[in-house]
């Protein structure tokens, strides 16, 4: 009969994208084979699951090893009722943790070492071997493993398959882990990091390439971040154009419509009809930054035919149809007054900072609407508060000056405001995810001919 000890649990808060808890446990088992005895270590997680709102476990196969005590080990009868032995442990641990258990895959076919179940040493606690089965390996012709360590906890197991395999094609060994703070026993050998690592990145003096799947970059800009002066950073530019035009024209909609005032008398059990409402047709509609997410956006809205649809950048050059003009950031005065909708989309750089201060802010009509997806930097939020406040403009704001938004500040009872938690372009969306996948690998394959990676940041600039 087999036995089973916790030989750790912890709890760790916020590591997942919804914010909550992520409870962990490191766990025994030991079983006799006949002759001796077999133990078997793994690391569980429990979190939310993608396609449930309550808990769920995962396996980490990184963390998890079967030690063997007996003679004649290779046995792979008794792995396998060893193993199934195991997963009732899993279940209950899942149930202690308030969740249920869902296998992307069976256990056996979750290891990520190809099924192979090596042996290692019995010295030190379970918890200090499991650190020691990550820490660097050497290859069959004696060179220090090249390491790739991936902390994008919303991959899935097949998107995780198709990066190990162009890892491996690239002479990389892959490591997965659901979040940066797990990986970062890990990365002081690491070659790539693909994560939002900032936490990582100063703890890696060996990285050449970090690859964020993130689109802002603005944690990365500072000097000294890196610890390897080697290292390039590439963001995932391009991943969150649908995503984020989508939540654009939802907001751009909701405040036209009075769809916040409409709530609230619900809220208050009236039945009110008539209030006046806006519509995207005709009306005058100006993009401030013409990447992916403007082009995107472009795309979207010039269905609803508005009166004049004008992109603005630092060149002035046309990046495709959708926009009836595109203009230099230069003409930005005069376009003002005549913005029914300002959509703004633009970087944290020392140009963009404050770009729309309290004297371009009262260039604009009244009743125009500001939708900023972009980063809260570009607009100075008192002088924003103090126009919502007066009753001249509407604004839907996803990004601030410094978030999270404090739980004091005064913009959360602010009229005239649609607030989201910059929820506009996370990886909450599998489409976003799988676009980011995508990106990641054509990158990898030019990193591995030694080409020139796409959508490589200027540190110094900040894009």
């Amino acid at each position: 009969m087999a036995t089973v000890n916790v030989y750790e649990q912890y709890f760790a808060a916020d590591l997942t994208a919804s914010g909550v808890p992520r409870k962990g446990a490191l766990v025994m088992l030991t079983a006799d084979s006949g002759g001796g005895q077999i133990r078997y270590e793994a690391a569980v997680s429990f979190f939310p699951h993608r396609d449930e709102e309550d808990f769920a476990v995962s396996y980490d196969a990184y963390y998890s090893r079967v030690l063997y005590e007996a003679e004649g080990r290779r046995s792979k009868q008794r792995e396998a009722g060893f193993l199934k032995d195991f997963l009732p442990t899993i279940d209950a641990l899942a149930r202690e943790a308030g969740g249920r258990v869902f296998w992307d895959k069976p256990l056996r076919e979750a290891r990520t070492d190809g099924g192979q179940l090596p042996e290692f040493g019995r010295n030190g606690s379970p918890a200090e071997e499991a650190v020691r089965s990550n820490e660097k390996e050497e290859s069959p012709a004696g060179n220090a493993e090249r390491k790739l360590i991936a902390a994008v906890p919303e991959l899935t197991t097949e998107q995780r398959d198709r990066i190990r395999k162009s890892a491996q094609a690239a002479g990389l060994s892959c490591r997965f882990f659901e979040s940066p703070e797990e990986a970062l026993p890990e990365v002081s050998d690491a070659e790539v990091i693909f994560a939002h690592g900032i936490s990582l990145i100063g703890s890696a003096p060996r990285l050449k390439w970090l690859a964020t799947p993130f689109a802002g970059v603005d944690p990365y800009t500072e000097p000294g971040v890196f610890a390897s002066p080697d290292a390039v950073l590439t963001n995932s530019s391009g991943a969150y154009g649908t995503t984020i035009a989508e939540h654009i024209v939802q907001v751009s909609l909701s405040m036209l419509r009075q769809d916040p005032v409409y709530r609230e008398c619900v809220r208050e059990k009236k039945w009110i009809r008539a209030l006046p409402i806006r519509s995207l047709r005709d009306s005058r509609i100006v993009l401030l930054g013409t990447g992916d997410i403007g082009r995107e956006t472009a795309h979207r809205i010039k269905a609803f035919h508005p009166a004049s649809l004008t992109g603005v950048n630092r060149s002035g050059k046309h990046p495709g149809d959708d926009f009836d003009r595109v203009v230099p950031i230069s003409e930005l005065d005069a376009l003002l007054p005549e913005t029914d909708l300002l959509i703004l989309s633009l970087p944290n750089t020392t140009e963009t900072f404050r770009l729309l201060d309290e004297r371009r802010l009262k260039l604009l009509p009244d009743d125009a609407l500001i939708v900023n997806v972009g980063r809260g930097t570009v607009i100075d939020q008192a002088a924003l508060e103090k126009e919502l406040r007066a009753g001249r403009l509407f604004a839907a704001l996803d990004v601030f000056e410094k978030e999270p938004l404090p739980a004091d500040a005064s913009l959360w009872d602010c009229p005239r405001l649609y607030i989201t938690p910059h929820t506009a372009g996370n990886l909450s969306l599998p489409y976003t995810v799988e676009r980011v996948v995508q990106l990641f690998l054509e990158n990898l394959e030019r990193y591995a001919k030694g080409e020139p990676l796409l959508r490589q940041i200027d540190l110094k600039k900040g894009y």
